[in-house]
């Protein structure tokens, strides 16, 4: 008989071995989405659909980017634009600047000549990070810095968006680390279209009518600047890594060049997870039982 249990111990034992090693195996094959932001929570703290705003109710806002002179820079449909060709200068920065955060906004753009682009940028030092300058090969453009997403790039492949992280201290144009995705299916960024941005400290996810498209992860903490990272594109798989340093929170930015780029429906919201651990709204209870234990 003992020598029966130890033998069914050994082979409950081998199985539990097999069982742990493939959940290993599994879980080392299926890493977590760069993508996943289930159990995050936000809360609007700013919007703007921009109708009808004068000039001076942008600029309290934001700060024009480049050129001093500030017509109206409101279009009569009500898009917040930049033009590189007129005085309305090459693109806006939002005053505040935040770490944890999600954007959600609408954009389009007008190409208005051969080196143009139309670019978000995140993480600058200021403004937009010197992202209105040249982008074809081997341009010489300063004091690049920050990440960019441009949604139209004259100097890629047709129907790509380009990814640049360029070092938080600057460098020229030419230097800064590339990468390259085709549009979604049905996208070309000429029309309106929504993106959702979330900007979480180690990670930087840009989603396309509500769809995936690129995740830049961050890595190599040293103070308040990370150091290198990699990027991914939709399906989570590697586009390839960086070494730059890359600061922890973000002034929002768009920009063009030689370009008309449009901003609409601008939602800014705040990370509140750590709040919902205490939040006991539209919870109900009722009293089942009471005792003050007097005289008894």
């Amino acid at each position: 008989m003992r020598r029966f249990t130890k033998l069914l111990c050994a082979f409950l034992c081998t199985i539990l071995i097999a069982a742990l090693s493939a959940a290993a195996i599994v879980s080392a094959e299926t890493p977590q989405s760069p993508f996943d932001v289930s159990g995050l929570y936000f809360s609007e703290t700013y919007f703007d659909d921009f109708d009808g705003k004068t000039q001076e109710e942008i600029y309290a806002e934001w700060n024009g980017v480049v050129k001093s002179l500030r017509p109206q820079p409101v279009t009569a449909d009500g898009w917040l634009t930049a033009d590189w060709d007129t005085n309305t200068g090459v693109g806006y920065s939002f005053k505040q600047a935040y770490r944890n955060a999600r954007y959600d906004f609408d954009v389009k753009y007008e190409p208005n000549g051969s080196t143009s682009h139309a670019t978000v940028v995140f993480r600058a030092v200021s403004g937009a990070g010197n992202f209105y300058g040249g982008m074809q090969s081997g341009s010489t453009s300063g004091n690049v810095n920050g990440v960019a997403f441009s949604y139209y790039n004259s100097s890629a492949q047709a129907g790509s968006m380009t990814i640049s992280v360029a070092d938080s201290a600057g460098e020229v144009m030419k230097d800064r680390a590339v990468f390259e995705l085709p549009y979604p299916e049905g996208i070309d960024f000429k029309e309106s279209t929504h993106v959702t941005a979330y900007d979480l400290d180690d990670r930087l996810l840009f989603f396309v009518e509500n769809q995936p498209f690129a995740a830049v992860v961050f890595d190599g903490l040293s103070g308040d600047l990370y150091t290198e990272g990699k990027v991914f594109g939709a399906g989570g798989e590697l586009l390839g890594d960086f070494q730059k340093t890359v600061r922890r929170e973000s002034n929002f930015a768009i920009t063009a060049r030689y370009s008309t780029v449009y901003l609409d429906n601008f939602s800014l919201a705040q990370d509140v997870t750590a709040q919902q651990i205490y939040d006991v709204s539209g919870l109900y209870f009722s009293e089942t039982y009471f005792d003050d234990f007097d005289g008894k």
